[in-house]
Formats: C-alpha cells, structure tokens, sequence
C-alpha cells in the first residue's frame, strides 16, 4: 500500500515524500510489496541459560515487514529468541521504524532497543521512542525496563535522558545507569534509583559491571576511558592506546547503522585479564588489560568487524571470529589458530560452556552450530518471517497537475496483481473509488474526473490517491 497525497487547486494533484508536500509535481515512487525473500541481516549474538538451564540464543534480525497496525512497511532492527533445546525462534523484542499517513499529515515513528541484557531469565534493557509529526514537532523518550527472578516486569521514566546501562553477573538486582550526566544504582532491579553524583562532563557512558566485584565499573567519554572501584561514585582515569576511539561503545555493521543485543562491551577472564573490542582509524582493536582494567594495549588489529567471545568453562580459553573465520586461542589471547570457516562475513559468536558447541550468526546467511561434526544451520534468512519483502519500483504519478476537468492517474506494476486505486480526502476520507480487481504486469492509466462515488464535482483542495497493489 502507498498513500500518495493529492493537491486539488481544481482539482489539483500533488505528491508527498517523506513528510514533504510539493505541489504541482511528477514523482517516481517506490512501493514495498509482500513477496520472498529479500532483505535481511543479522547481527550481535549472544547466548546464556534460562531460569530452568535451557540454553537460549539472542540476536538482531533487521529487515523489512509489514505492519496490520500502521498498514505501512516498518523497517525492524528486533532481538530474536531461539530455544537451542526445542529449536524453536520467536520474536523477543520489537525494534522498528515506520512513516504512516495519519489524517493527511505524516508521522514518522521509531522504537529502538538498546542495552538489552539477560541472565538465567533475568532481563533488562533500554526502550527508547522517537516521534516527528507532520508539523515537524519532535519528541524523545527513554526508559528502563527489567523482568526479575519472580517474573515481574520493571519499568522507570529518567525524565528523556540519553541511558546505558550495565548489570552485575553476581548479583543481577545490582543496576547501573548513566543519564546524560548522572550515575543511579537500584538495587531492587529497578523499582527504585539512587543518584550517585552531581553532574558532571566526564565519563558518562556505561561499560561494564566487574562480575567478580560489582564495585568495579568501567565506563568512557569521548576518547578515554575510566574506571571505579567505589559502585559507579567517582572514576578514575586509566591508561589506554591512543588509536582506541573509547566512544564507540557499539562495533556496528559497516555502512548500516544499528543498535546492539551484545552487552558485552568487556570480557572477563581469570587473572585480572579484561578484553574488550573498539574501533579506532577506520580500524578494529581487541584490547588487553592484565591488571583489572587499569593498563590496557592492543593486542589484536583488523580491517575487518571482530567478535570476541570466551568459554567460561575453560580459563584461558577465547574465540575470535574475523570475517568469515573463527579462531580459537587456549593461552588468554597471545595465539590464535584458526578453527572454522564459513562461507560468509560472521557477525556475532556464542561459545556454550561445558560443550564442545559454538554457535555463529553471519549477516546475511543465519545462525549456524559449530560442532566437531560439522556445521549445521539452525535459522535461515527466510525462516524468521513467512513472507519477507522485495523492493519494487512502481512507476505512479499524475498529469495534468494542477488540473481541470479532469486528471490521468498511471502506474505500473511488475506482477499480476490485485490492485485498488483510492481518492481520500485531507481527513483521509474515501471519495471515489477509481480501480478495484485484477490488473495485468505493465502500464495502467485511470482517469478522474474530480467526482465523487455520486458523480458529484468535488471542490478545490488537497487530495490523495492511494494504491494498493497485493501480488
């Protein structure tokens, strides 16, 4: 469905694009149809055990569906659930954009997750919403939401700050956030907040959470990064490589802006080693601290995203995944050695412990289990969704424009189709219905008259056509 805006100065036919009326103008439209197979990628993978140990799997599935609500294409960004044990997916949490037509003006809506964190059935995260109405009023919202052991769902309002937020392994009724400026601790997994600070313009943005001292917390601004060994109180500056950009806390998908499902910015081992994976020079870091976080070097330098990932089980023990290839070290990161090869650029890795299995998401190809045996795919492109969506270029467009009688509305469409040619008014209601039925591949004119389903001459104003094409 494309809702294409009329203006009607007798009658008088205009386009809108993104929220922007232009008058007396030709457009070149592109409609997104429910067909296969196209779009998506997926990104950020993360694994632990629910609350009766069943291992789970998280991760980003970003493509394009079509929403019953809004009756438009929403482009999602949402975090995915697999069950390893009843190798089932289900969507856990929805993130998405969508530009709809409401009345005559266009809204433009964005729900995005962040900071998404999850233990043993716990879970917390970041909900933020963004909103620009046809007018160009704006408006922001960010909040907190966490379930906890007993299955209730939290949730608190810091007044529109920008958040992160990091929890303790130990102890996952320990959170800390930053807002803008300021540090707050709950200790009942959200239902109440203490300030830890006044304001200040140094570190802002959360890291990490020790999980062998949840006193200890890591977080950055702009190019440094520091630590603090008083629960997130005061901070200290620490010793890093000047190549690391310490503000890009997220490793995200070149050329495709997306949020992250990983919380962990920082890996923990045995001995006071901390990794951490950073950007820095158009380039990727793994870093390396061996005293708890006070001196970190580069250990590890790319051209291509790295995904860094330990196997609790084993001390020592890390797994590196660079392009389509994973590498496995046993002495803390001095050496890797190559293990697995995929067939495409991998975008996350999960070693499950006490297992010899390892699970890998690549962007475009799914998620896949590693084992000794073999490799097997678990989630394919075209099994998050039944019906995904391909791009089409629909050609739509009106002359004369203004008009007078009447007007010759042509469209084209690639595939036999189901088609609906629609005239609404600015409150967006119908005025004439111009085409309803089948309609072959090809080019199609249909022309109005400036009349309603009466035959009645409609007045001067503002009007819109609307298509909708289901084939």
């Amino acid at each position: 469905m494309y809702n294409k805006k009329i203006d009607v100065a007798r009658p008088a036919l205009a386009a809108s694009k993104k929220g922007v009326i232009m008058k007396h103008f030709f457009l070149l439209l592109c409609l997104i149809l429910l067909e296969s197979n196209l779009f998506s990628l997926f990104t950020d993978l993360m694994g632990n055990d629910d609350n009766i140990g069943n291992p789970i799997l998280f991760y980003r599935f970003h493509g394009e569906i079509y929403s019953p609500e809004y009756e438009e294409i929403m482009d999602v960004e949402n975090i995915q659930k697999y069950d390893i044990s009843s190798q089932t997916e289900s969507l856990f949490l929805s993130d998405y954009h969508v530009s709809y037509i409401e009345g005559y003006y266009p809204v433009d809506v964005s729900v995005g997750i962040r900071d998404f964190q999850y233990l043993s059935g716990f879970y917390c995260y970041l909900k933020s919403v963004y909103t620009i109405d046809g007018l160009g009023n704006s408006s922001f919202d960010m909040d907190f939401y966490a379930k906890d052991e007993n299955g209730t769902i939290n949730s608190y309002d810091f007044d529109n700050a920008l958040l992160y937020l990091s929890f303790s392994i130990s102890n996952p009724n320990l959170i800390y956030v930053s807002a803008n400026n300021y540090f707050f601790k709950s200790n009942d997994c959200g239902l109440s907040w203490l300030q830890l600070n006044d304001q200040h313009d140094l570190p802002y943005r959360l890291w990490n959470t020790s999980p062998f001292n949840d006193q200890i917390v890591f977080s950055s601004n702009s190019d440094n990064l520091y630590k603090s060994t008083d629960g997130a109180i005061s901070f200290s500056l620490v010793n890093t490589p000047s190549e690391i950009e310490w503000n890009n806390r997220f490793i995200d998908l070149a050329d495709y802006e997306t949020n992250t499902v990983n919380p962990t910015k920082m890996i923990f081992g045995s001995n006071d080693y901390i990794y951490t994976v950073t950007q820095g020079n158009q380039e990727t870091y793994i870093a390396l601290s061996s005293d708890n976080g006070d001196n970190w070097s580069i250990v590890y330098t790319s051209t291509l995203p790295l995904y860094l990932n330990k196997d609790v089980s084993m001390p020592g023990v890390l797994y590196l995944s660079e392009g389509s290839t994973i590498y496995k070290s046993e002495n803390f990161g001095n050496t890797f050695e190559e293990i697995y090869q995929l067939s495409d650029e991998i975008s996350g890795i999960y070693k499950k412990p006490n297992s010899d299995l390892l699970y890998a998401i690549s962007y475009t190809n799914g998620l896949f289990e590693i084992s000794p045996s073999g490799i097997n795919t678990l989630i394919e492109p075209t099994s998050i969704y039944e019906q995904e969506l391909t791009p089409i270029q629909y050609h739509l467009e009106n002359y004369p424009n203004p008009f007078n009688p009447s007007t010759t509305i042509d469209f084209s469409i690639q595939n036999d189709s189901t088609v609906e040619l629609t005239i609404l008014n600015i409150k967006g209601q119908k005025i004439k219905t111009l085409a309803q039925g089948e309609f072959d591949s090809g080019s199609h004119s249909i022309i109005w008259n400036g009349d309603n389903e009466n035959g009645e001459t409609v007045g001067s104003g503002i009007y819109f056509y609307k298509l909708n094409v289901n084939g």
